[in-house]
């Protein structure tokens, strides 16, 4: 039944409460820390940020390096790379293309449904991340899909599921 899958305000998924009650979701966490939010992701790649980040002297900068360093490495480089090629994009479509192709090619990988394991499914928040990518496969995720890559993708609880289910069986890595 479709309805019963359905988003269930009454009881909203982890994901989405994850926060609630945080300080730093306060719209005026942002003008209060923006200096240091300028310092810091204003570098030019990964590495550089994070290190902005453990030199800043406060607590916003502390608890968003050890956010960051809770997600995939792999989500994280690709990330930092799309939001400066957004920036830069000609027109949204550019920009909705390009997200279709990163949304195709990060839920195939192993992080995706590592991360569904360590924090929606055991909750241990110990995920197990494929290594940080090189330069070279950063950018292999931003170029155009070819055909061999062009199959439903799939963004449903049965996605999930059938993820689950693949870990459980220990067809997927973690």
């Amino acid at each position: 039944n479709r309805a019963s899958k359905m988003f269930d305000p009454k009881n909203p998924p982890s994901y989405a409460t994850r926060y609630v009650g945080d300080s730093h979701t306060d719209p005026t966490h942002l003008e209060v820390n923006q200096e240091a939010i300028d310092r810091c992701f204003g570098k030019s790649n990964v590495e550089e940020m994070l290190a902005a980040l453990q030199e800043e002297d406060s607590a916003w900068a502390q608890n968003t390096l050890k956010n960051i360093r809770q997600m995939s490495p792999t989500a994280l480089h690709v990330t930092f790379d799309l939001i400066r090629r957004g920036a830069a994009a000609p027109s949204l479509e550019d920009c909705m293309r390009t997200e279709w192709r990163l949304a195709r090619r990060l839920f195939a990988r192993d992080d995706f449904y590592e991360g569904v394991r360590a924090f929606e499914i055991d909750k241990d928040g110990t995920p197990k991340w494929e290594p940080v990518p090189t330069k070279e496969e950063v950018s292999a995720f931003f170029r155009p899909i070819g055909e061999s890559e062009l199959r439903p993708l799939e963004l449903t609880q049965k996605h999930l599921q059938q993820g689950h289910q693949k870990i459980s069986r220990g067809e997927i890595r973690v």
